[in-house]
């Protein structure tokens, strides 16, 4: 966390996400990612069955609507 890499950053988390085998916990908070980096980080995640907790919503610049959409879908997972 705390590693300010924004949207962009984000993306190319997300492809190495989506060959995950190992990592299971991954903490982005303050990390100034907005709606677009959260989108690509939860459809890199949809299909990983790896990571169990990811801390994303601290101090992030995500919008209230994604925000909400995000919670629903991980209320789903468990």
């Amino acid at each position: 966390n705390t590693n300010d890499i924004k949207d962009q950053g984000a993306k190319f988390l997300a492809d190495a996400l989506r060959n995950n085998k190992a990592l299971i916990e991954l903490s982005m908070a303050d990390n100034h990612i907005g709606d677009e980096g959260a989108q690509v980080l939860r459809d890199a995640l949809r299909n990983n069955t790896t990571i169990v907790k990811l801390q994303l919503f601290q101090s992030n610049q995500i919008s209230a609507a994604l925000r909400k959409r995000l919670e629903t879908e991980e209320k789903r997972l468990h």
